[in-house]
């Protein structure tokens, strides 16, 4: 045993030698952030809570102009619920909320579609009952002709002319408008039927034509489509 410790003491000699002579010795460091990185941090952050905030209170006046259009209570009582949680909203850490803010928007779009959906049924209905009354042909032209005005007129395609008699339908746009970030360009003037294909970039869009009262067509950062006019600012 007393001749083995030596040997083991020589051999742990060696590896720390040759350790200390080829390691290197890194040691870490910490670079704080400058104070415009700081700003640009800051300022990107209330870029987006100013975007997402006005992105909401579109919602919400969204809402408002829905809410005269619709006349049965249950389809109401869940815009009311929309509006109570964008009301709720409003005291968030608005700058973080873009997901959040679209998951209400698309509430909001089924809401619409199983109000119109419900139209339809209620439209057939009446149909079929004037058709067993047999009333005359001119009796259900005049009906079918105002039904249509029961459909929210955002859901509705571009060809109607009876948007409200309101701001913002009632002005006309020109020029370049300032719009919510991210406000979803459209294929077709249809909010509920047509897909979007782009986003607005920026927080701006360039008018290319007015189609009509509820829709413009606009182009942001190349991309080419229809707006609705709720989404302009002015």
């Amino acid at each position: 045993m007393k001749k083995i410790l030596p040997i083991i003491f020589t051999l742990l000699s060696f590896v720390a030698f040759a350790q200390n002579r080829y390691s290197k010795v890194t040691t870490s460091s910490f670079k704080p952030m400058s104070l415009s990185e700081i700003s640009n941090v800051a300022m990107t952050l209330q870029k987006r809570y100013n975007a997402n905030q006005k992105y909401l209170y579109n919602m919400k006046k969204w809402i408002l102009e829905l809410k005269p259009q619709i006349k049965e209570k249950k389809f109401i009582s869940r815009l009311n619920g929309e509006y109570s949680v964008l009301t709720s909203m409003e005291d968030d850490d608005l700058g973080r909320a873009a997901k959040a803010l679209k998951q209400r928007e698309n509430s909001i779009r089924e809401i619409i579609s199983e109000y119109n959906t419900w139209i339809n049924i209620q439209n057939n209905d009446k149909t079929r009952t004037t058709e067993s009354t047999q009333s005359s042909n001119e009796q259900n032209n005049i009906e079918v002709s105002n039904s249509i005005g029961d459909y929210v007129i955002v859901s509705a395609s571009g060809t109607l002319s009876d948007f409200p008699n309101i701001h913002p339908y009632t002005k006309t746009f020109i020029g370049t408008q300032i719009v919510p970030l991210f406000s979803p360009i459209l294929e077709k003037p249809d909010m509920f039927n047509s897909k979007q294909i782009g986003k607005a970039l920026n927080s701006s869009v360039r008018i290319i034509e007015k189609y009509n009262n509820g829709y413009y067509k606009v182009n942001s950062e190349g991309v080419e489509g229809y707006l609705w006019v709720g989404w302009f600012e002015n």
